[in-house]
């Protein structure tokens, strides 16, 4: 028995050889990667590009969005939105505007509202359709559209 505990203890390892054997499998320290992170010089992640920066400044933005249509605060201009996004929004005419003109982003808004409310709430009763106002001048390729607005809880 005392034979097989010095035996475990002599096939232990230090730290740096742990860490050493790690980085030639591929599972060394994780680079820092993700919104609000700028690459670390040893480890920076050339395949982390703008567009994935700004795709996450999205999705952080909507889950704030639903947070302040939850206690009510949702407004064109609350919550703030991020630099990456924020010209974007107000070229828009508002973060309302802004989600309500994509489905994408509102069924994004949609399945975070059901994860806060912690059950699954039918996709009308926080998006209500609305058909766009017909013109007086119809062009024949004119395809009549709707259009969508967040509903007040």
């Amino acid at each position: 028995m005392v034979q097989q505990l010095k035996a475990q203890f002599w096939n232990l390892v230090t730290a740096k050889e742990a860490a050493k054997r790690k980085d030639q499998l591929g599972l060394g320290v994780q680079k820092r990667r993700g919104f609000g992170f700028e690459p670390l010089s040893e480890s920076a992640n050339p395949e982390y590009f703008d567009n994935e920066r700004t795709d996450d400044a999205t999705k952080i933005f909507i889950w704030r969005c639903v947070r302040a249509y939850r206690e009510g605060t949702l407004t064109p201009t609350h919550p703030i939105p991020h630099n990456n996004i924020h010209a974007t929004i107000r070229q828009t005419g508002g973060n309302i505007k802004w989600l309500s003109i994509d489905r994408r982003r509102r069924l994004m808004f949609h399945e975070e509202y059901c994860q806060l409310v912690k059950q699954r709430v039918p996709y009308e009763q926080v998006w209500q359709e609305h058909p766009q106002p017909k013109s007086k001048a119809k062009r024949p390729e004119q395809v009549e559209t709707k259009r969508t607005k967040l509903k007040k809880d």
